[in-house]
């Protein structure tokens, strides 16, 4: 686990490719908290705050003649996105945090909505 964690944070960044990568991967709550932004696809529902830790490459979009420009964009924004991530450290933690979690589920068992700041405006 340490062996993992220290990759992560010497890691310039974690590479979304899509897929299971867009339907909430906790991966994003992970590589945000040791500092390692990401290169793909925002979360169309959830996680607002990735666009702050995200530099955004549709790979299904992307053609072989524009991604060298993106890739050094990417390299270029690297260090903002790097602080953005460790700036959002706490209040991820605070707002992932296992009894949070479930006091949330059990508002929503309740009928109480998804507090702000865990889903995109317009999501319900």
């Amino acid at each position: 686990m340490e062996l993992y964690s220290r990759s992560v944070r010497r890691s310039r960044f974690a590479i979304g490719t899509g897929g299971i990568h867009q339907a909430s991967v906790p991966k994003y709550l992970e590589y945000a908290c040791l500092g390692t932004p990401m290169i793909g696809a925002t979360l169309p529902y959830e996680f607002p705050w990735l666009d702050q830790c995200v530099f955004p490459i549709d790979g299904l979009r992307v053609t072989r003649e524009e991604l060298p420009e993106k890739l050094k964009a990417a390299l270029e924004l690297q260090p903002k996105l790097r602080q953005n991530c460790l700036e959002l450290r706490d209040t991820l933690l605070r707002m992932y945090h296992p009894t949070r979690i479930i006091e949330m589920a059990q508002g929503q068992m309740d009928g109480q909505p998804i507090p702000p700041g865990y889903l995109r405006e317009g999501v319900a």
